[in-house]
C-alpha cells in the first residue's frame, strides 16, 4: 500500500496571526492603567470599539 498525505486546511504562517495577536493584546492589559479603556458610544454614531483616551483630560470619545 502506497503512503497517504494529510495536508492541513490552513496555511501554518496564518496559524501564527492570531498567537500574536493574542499575546500582543495580554502584554497590551498588563501594561497599560485600564482606567484609561473607554469604548466608542455606538448610540452616538460611534463604532463601539473599545480605545485608551490618553488625552491630558480623559475626556476623548
Amino acid at each position: 500500500m502506497g503512503r497517504s498525505w494529510c495536508r492541513p486546511l490552513v496555511d501554518p504562517a496564518a496559524l501564527l496571526i492570531p498567537d500574536r495577536l493574542t499575546q500582543h493584546a495580554v502584554e497590551l492589559l498588563r501594561t497599560v492603567d485600564l482606567r484609561q479603556s473607554r469604548t466608542c458610544p455606538p448610540a452616538d454614531s460611534g463604532c463601539a470599539w473599545l480605545f485608551l483616551d490618553q488625552s491630558r483630560n480623559g475626556s476623548r470619545h
